[in-house]
């Protein structure tokens, strides 16, 4: 029996695994926990272990790899259920008795799921611990944030799973709880726990969506990336179009909702206008900037400020670093469950956030040009006004402050206001210096230096 599990930890050989006197310790408990308890199934790390008497019933699934071994080696139970028969069974495991017709969607959800997938990882994924990376290229990661939306989680993960199995790519789901106050991370967990290709990231608290997406960044390994919200307005189904175009050679393909069916007033037109003025702004001529629903190769991702309300800009910020992009037509859904997060204040933090990028995609690497200009501006303007007060005190005699006075305080305010925006643009060009070059600097030059030790070694 002993000899079958070294068999099982061969393949993890490169990995070093120096405890196996810890592991015969915990499988010296799993044989006591079957003598009391009789048949049972333990979950390490999402993978079931059927405990019996004879010699076959001492092995794992196919689904349980080499991974699950070592974790069980290190003592990281995660779950241990007696008489539980399947993982469906286990995702219904610890919900309070008022969710049970949620726990049973989820377990109707999960039916019909193969989780021995011959596309499974090759390591087991927990909560906000993602799995080793594939060398394969046709690989992608689908990073889709959540905040409150329990009633769309399993039915979301289940079209993703079937869309994912139907295509030819190795995917990981990059599932992350935006400080939901449901049972959303509680059902993201159990997806975890029985499906090796879900990473879960749990955030502190409510950082919001662009925040969201860039932990889901951070944490994804595959080459490609594709986001889209956990509300069921994006359709699964429609991701095998973002991958043809990510294989024709494009770094950032963009969902475009072109018929939408939200509230006219206070979404459509409000989004159409600022659709048309970011367009403008930033050069870039797609319709919808506003959609999650994107794809990305993740290491251009890797390149871009993700913070405030950025990841709207994405495509803006990308075509900075010459990325490729394109456009495709996508549905835009009704939400099933729960209320939409989205509301008409949104609209101003986006026309801030469009100044930002505005600034950051012209300036961002010559500040001086941009403070420069308006600071002779209004330099230009104070003196022009203080020389036509100068002349008329010398041609004319004009008694310039009993008659002028507030001129000229306007005239000086102005020189004041341009020398200060100068003075901020050469600051600006200093902070640009420094974040080019990185390396510490001495603040001094040496011109020789002469130690007689040194020249003894020398010769």
């Amino acid at each position: 029996m002993l000899a079958s599990y070294s068999a099982v930890l061969n393949p993890v050989k490169r990995m070093q695994i120096t405890c196996q006197i810890r592991f015969l310790t915990k499988f010296l408990l799993v044989l006591k926990i079957r003598t009391f308890c009789g048949p049972a199934v333990l979950t390490f790390r999402g993978h079931c272990l059927n405990v019996g008497t004879d010699a076959r019933s001492h092995r794992y699934p196919s689904s349980c790899n080499a991974a699950s071994l070592l974790c069980f080696a290190f003592g990281e139970l995660s779950a241990m259920t007696v008489g539980a028969r399947s993982p469906e069974e286990l995702l219904m495991g610890e919900l309070p008795a008022e969710k049970g017709a949620l726990a049973r969607q989820a377990q109707v959800t999960c039916e019909g799921i193969d989780m021995h997938s011959t596309k499974s990882l090759n390591a087991v994924p927990t909560s906000g611990e993602c799995s080793m990376p594939d060398l394969n290229s046709r690989a992608i990661s689908i990073v889709v944030p959540f905040h409150n939306e329990e009633d769309n989680v399993t039915e979301l993960y289940a079209r993703l799973h079937s869309v994912m199995e139907s295509v030819d790519w190795v995917y990981q789901f990059v599932f992350v709880d935006d400080g939901s106050t449901d049972h959303t991370y509680k059902l993201l967990r159990r997806l975890a726990a029985i499906d090796p290709r879900v990473c879960v990231v749990r955030l502190r608290r409510n950082f919001g969506q662009t925040a969201a997406l860039a932990a889901g960044f951070a944490h994804c390994n595959r080459d490609y990336v594709i986001a889209m919200d956990g509300d069921l307005q994006h359709d699964p189904a429609e991701i095998p179009k973002f991958l043809e175009k990510l294989e024709e050679g494009y770094d950032v393909v963009s969902g475009w909702r072109a018929h939408r069916i939200d509230n006219l007033w206070l979404r459509r037109i409000p989004s159409r206008c600022a659709n048309w003025l970011m367009a403008k702004l930033s050069g870039v001529e797609i319709h919808d900037f506003g959609t999650t629903f994107k794809a990305y190769r993740r290491e251009l991702l890797s390149q871009l400020p993700l913070y405030g309300e950025m990841h709207r800009f994405i495509p803006a910020l990308a075509s900075a670093y010459g990325a490729s992009i394109c456009e495709i037509p996508i549905q835009n859904n009704n939400r099933k469950h729960g209320v939409s997060h989205y509301d008409l204040s949104r609209t101003l933090r986006v026309l801030f956030d469009l100044m930002t990028i505005r600034f950051l995609l012209r300036y961002m690497s010559r500040p001086l040009h941009f403070f420069g200009r308006l600071g002779l501006f209004n330099m230009t303007a104070g003196s022009a006004v203080a020389l036509w007060l100068l002349l008329g005190k010398i041609l004319y005699g004009t008694n310039v402050v009993p008659q002028h006075g507030l001129l000229l305080v306007f005239a000086a305010v102005l020189i004041l206001v341009g020398l200060q925006l100068i003075a901020l643009g050469l600051l600006g060009e200093l902070e640009v210096w420094q974040y080019f070059n990185p390396s510490a600097r001495k603040p001094y030059s040496i011109s020789e230096v002469f130690s007689v030790r040194a020249a003894v070694e020398a010769d």
